[in-house]
């Protein structure tokens, strides 16, 4: 069970709604990169997957952990499908999905070594990218699709380098702390594993590729969910700073969305909905 999956419990909505402050929904703010025809799932965690990468060859200090690409290897190792396959197709399929996640760790050593990436260079990044995002539903839900070996649009790639140059580094990277898909110790392991997409000088951000500048409820409720396992972690002893605002990353708009978490934290209720998010997440996992 994801986190996604725990916002849809109409229980755990009412929870977190009780703690959740008022907030403009519609953003006006114009679009810069619309999308192309791709699928808007495969798009998005290509960008994550190319964000991260050239996150990290900005900014030295930022800690990486592994991929979800990586992790699908071991569902791959294992012969676990949503779907029986071949074991001798399973086999095949392993091996080269190994060669691709093998070839995009060989190519990030490099990019982190680059000053000044060209054009076709920054083409081979997004490549990778899509790549390893093909990997990804392997590792969440199972799946091992036609498409997992399809070859990238140059339409895809052109759109993933469109939304890296539209990024506003200087507000997304950090000066003191800067976590790339951090977790949020044995607390991720409740809701799937869960990890956030950026962690930048006490601020904890999600990225969005939506085509729409809405800040939909279940964005906020999903922020709210990983501020509340952020919280529990760090209370472990977990290396992870304090969080004093979440923010929503719109790519394809270059908008930055922030809200204080103060009036979270000092919320009468906000003591009781931790506990019953936390006791719904072990209920259903």
């Amino acid at each position: 069970m994801s986190v996604c999956d725990l916002i849809k419990k109409n229980e755990v909505k009412d929870l977190l709604d009780r703690i959740i402050p008022p907030y403009q929904r519609m953003l006006r703010v114009p679009i810069r990169v619309a999308p192309r025809g791709g699928r808007s799932t495969l798009t998005g965690t290509a960008f994550d997957y190319a964000l991260r990468f050239e996150l990290q060859r900005r900014c030295p200090i930022a800690r990486d952990r592994s991929w979800v690409a990586e992790s699908a290897l071991l569902v791959l190792n294992a012969g676990r499908s949503s779907a029986p396959v071949d074991p001798a197709l399973m086999g095949r399929i392993t091996r080269r999905a190994r060669r691709r996640v093998d070839n995009a760790r060989v190519f990030v050593r490099k990019h982190l070594r680059k000053k000044n990436p060209d054009h076709a260079w920054m083409v081979r990044l997004a490549e990778h990218a899509l790549r390893l995002a093909r990997l990804d539903p392997i590792y969440r839900v199972g799946y091992i699709g036609n498409e997992l070996f399809a070859e990238n649009s140059p339409q895809q790639i052109d759109e993933l380098i469109d939304l890296l140059a539209c990024v506003p580094f200087d507000g997304l990277i950090g000066s003191t702390e800067v976590l790339l898909n951090p977790t949020f110790g044995r607390y991720s392991l409740l809701v799937g594993g869960a990890d956030a997409d950026l962690v930048a000088d006490h601020r904890l951000i999600d990225i969005k590729v939506t085509a729409e500048p809405n800040v939909e409820r279940q964005m906020v409720r999903q922020l709210v969910v990983y501020l509340i396992l952020a919280h529990c972690a760090r209370n472990d002893g977990e290396p992870l700073p304090s969080i004093h605002v979440m923010q929503l990353y719109f790519a394809r708009h270059r908008h930055l969305w922030s809200m204080p978490v103060e009036p979270i934290f000092t919320h009468p209720a906000y003591a009781e909905v931790q506990r019953g998010v936390l006791r719904l997440a072990r209920g259903i996992s």
